[in-house]
């Protein structure tokens, strides 16, 4: 379900460079996941976890199609959850041990 439900909203959204599009942002995703959980550069990782987030709100906002979101709630309420404990990350910064705090 899963496999064709995120290749769907991405057909559906007419976003450019599909391709790319499908095969990066899960490697985006789990790879600023780890920097976060590490804490070494959290405010640039937020900043592109926010980009992220905002093209999947449009997405969210542009496809229609019941069946392509079938796996998630019919509002984005993850995506708002996720754009604001973003928001409070990127003003809060990293604890003393983060690489941003050495600089």
């Amino acid at each position: 379900m899963l496999a064709v439900a995120w290749p769907g909203q991405l057909l559906a959204a007419n976003r450019p460079s599909y391709e790319l599009t499908r095969s990066t942002v899960p490697f985006l995703e789990g790879l600023f996941g780890a920097v976060l959980t590490t804490e070494a550069l959290v405010r640039l990782a937020v900043a592109a976890v926010m980009c992220i987030m905002e093209v999947a709100m449009y997405v969210h906002g542009v496809v229609v199609d019941a069946f392509l979101f079938s796996l998630q709630p019919s509002k984005p309420i993850l995506l708002l959850l996720t754009i604001v404990l973003s928001l409070y990350l990127l003003r809060k910064g990293a604890r003393l041990w983060s690489l941003e705090m050495k600089a």
